[in-house]
């Protein structure tokens, strides 16, 4: 059977009924097949709000509560499919309002399934998810024809680092991610699959909260996302933090994220990004604007830059990299460079700040201008940009190491108690305009 509490809408009488249900209270049931606490099949959706639900089981490992809105209905008497009401007719809208889940039950594939549910808006917003415990993910959305799923702050928090659980799946990557907490989560968070081609996904002012385990964002994007306002806080990992691909574009470009308490280790440094186009063979361009990098401790012996590396891990060192009125602060590093550069194209560091930063050579900014063999000039501009108080164990703020593919322009910046800069052995065109030392 389906729906441990209730099951409402799977024949031809409740099928045309929209579902309103207010401070409700689902506690330990039990479904043997799916909803363990909720089955609705409506085509008129349901309304959810300010409900709790504990405890809930399904006996084969299903979901707790399994929506659809999309659906064959049956005339018991005829055996006839009852016609799904036009557009005109049908609100298959799903909102799930400030409800509270609690159930660490292991047993279940999902806390939230949504299938079958072709054009339904949905929005899930204000919910608690504790100790939410699945083999799967905790929403799972299990239908590409959605209309642009929201998510809008949730909370998924979790006890035990131990405990492996995903957060959210989705079918369609037309989908946005606005103002969640994700607290210990320890598995990839997000598992987006890329059906849609005209999808764009949105990641707006999330908070990523003491991630320890392994890589939590593991997206391919088919247009170019937004992500911005995002907070990574006290992040501990041997491996990347964030893969991203761009599938058949070559733009990405990540505003005002701040990225705060990292402590990176093995052959991974700075905050752990990947990036790689797919599907082209054009250079990427990444921006990095109002970013954040502040107090991130980096203990790998063999990758350079504390806060940010950028060589071969950004689409194999063929990107062009600008980074906007960015800051470093507090970043340690027993290597090179608090930001460190290595990359085939243009090199764009305006209005940044670097303060107190800790590195060997380079403790803001380690630039290696040669990638391997390409030969092909280009330029490095870092303008406008203020260095205070950087601190390297052997030599200068600004490191550029000998090389004659890159032509250097440093202009209109400021260093004050600072050890400047130092640019060896260098080939290029080397500009040096308006620099203040105080």
């Amino acid at each position: 059977s389906n729906g441990g509490a209730l099951n409402f809408g799977s024949n031809m009488y409740l099928t045309n009924i929209k579902i309103y249900m207010y401070n409700c209270q689902f506690n330990e049931n039990n479904a043997d097949n799916n909803g363990g606490s909720l089955y609705i099949q409506s085509y008129q959706g349901i309304h959810c709000q300010n409900c709790n639900f504990t405890n809930n089981k399904s006996k084969q490992g299903k979901s707790s509560v399994y929506i659809s809105t999309y659906f064959e209905c049956k005339n018991p008497d005829s055996g006839a499919n009852i016609q799904i009401p036009g557009e005109l007719y049908r609100d298959p809208s799903i909102m799930i309002y400030q409800c509270n889940f609690l159930g660490n039950n292991k047993n279940n594939n999902n806390e939230i399934c949504i299938s079958n549910s072709q054009k339904a808006p949905i929005e899930i917003s204000q919910c608690k998810f504790n100790d939410e415990i699945v083999k799967g993910f905790i929403i799972s959305i299990d239908d590409a024809q959605v209309k642009s799923p929201q998510i809008k702050n949730c909370t998924f928090s979790f006890s035990n680092n131990n405990e492996l659980s995903k957060a959210i799946h989705s079918s369609t990557n037309d989908i946005s991610f606005v103002g969640n907490s994700f607290i210990k989560c320890v598995e990839k968070l997000i598992g987006l699959e890329d059906k849609d081609v005209n999808g764009i996904v949105q990641l707006i002012e999330n908070n990523f909260i003491e991630c320890k385990k392994s890589t939590i964002l593991d997206i391919t994007f088919k247009k170019q996302p937004k992500i911005e306002g995002n907070y990574f806080m006290n992040v501990e990992l041997s491996s990347m933090l964030l893969i991203f691909r761009c599938d058949g574009f070559n733009t990405l470009k990540l505003s005002g994220n701040n990225f705060s308490l990292f402590s990176m280790s093995g052959e991974i440094s700075g905050i752990g990004l990947q990036t790689q186009i797919i599907g082209l063979d054009d250079p990427l361009h990444l921006t990095f604007e109002d970013c954040k990098f502040t107090k991130i401790t980096c203990s790998s012996t063999v990758k350079n830059g504390g806060a940010l590396c950028c060589e071969s891990n950004l689409n194999e060192g063929k990107t062009y990299l600008t980074m906007l009125n960015c800051m470093f602060e507090g970043n340690k590093h027993n290597k090179d460079g608090s930001l460190y550069v290595n990359l085939k194209h243009e090199i764009i560091i305006e209005k940044c700040s670097f303060t107190e930063n800790e590195a060997s050579k380079g403790a803001s900014i380690y630039i290696k201008p040669d990638y391997q063999d390409y030969s092909d000039i280009s330029k490095i501009t870092i303008t406008g940009c203020n260095f205070k108080q950087n601190n390297p164990s052997q030599s200068s703020s600004v490191f550029i190491e000998a090389g004659k593919t890159k032509n250097v322009n440093i202009n209109s910046c400021t260093f004050e108690e600072d050890y400047g800069l130092l640019i060896t052995n260098f080939v290029g065109d080397i500009e040096l305009i308006d620099l203040e030392f105080i």
